[in-house]
């Protein structure tokens, strides 16, 4: 499986630096649990993520080629994302957000629901 996080995009004051790090950091966790899954052989096939600058970039390795795990790591990338997701259904698409929007409904799978989840909906974090 091929998780790819895209580093494009930016929201308001954040320094690029603070998405490079988060991209970095993110990188790191998701190869951590992959690597836990393996050895309690959750997974068949192998999982590589791959940090890409652009959606560009993305664009031209992997359209068409197979299915995958985009996520963005800013909400200014939503429509590159909302987009990427009618023209290809079968890759799984993410988008990253500081804030959660006020103007959208949002779905989220019901495994997702914790403590720190519902102090962060809830405006007590």
């Amino acid at each position: 499986m091929k998780i790819v996080l895209i580093k494009e995009g930016g929201w308001g004051t954040v320094p690029q630096k603070s998405y490079e790090e988060q991209i970095e950091s993110l990188k790191i966790l998701i190869e951590s649990l992959a690597e836990r899954a393996k050895i309690v052989k959750k997974f068949e096939s192998e999982i590589k993520v791959e940090v890409m600058d652009t959606y560009a970039d993305f664009c031209k390795k992997y359209i068409g080629t197979s299915r995958c795990i985009v996520i963005f790591n800013s909400r200014s990338m939503i429509s590159k994302a909302q987009e990427l997701k009618k023209k290809h259904p079968k890759i799984k698409v993410f988008v990253l957000s500081g804030a959660i929007s006020d103007v959208e409904a949002i779905l989220l799978d019901k495994i997702w629901l914790s403590a720190e989840f519902l102090k962060t909906v809830l405006g007590l974090s």
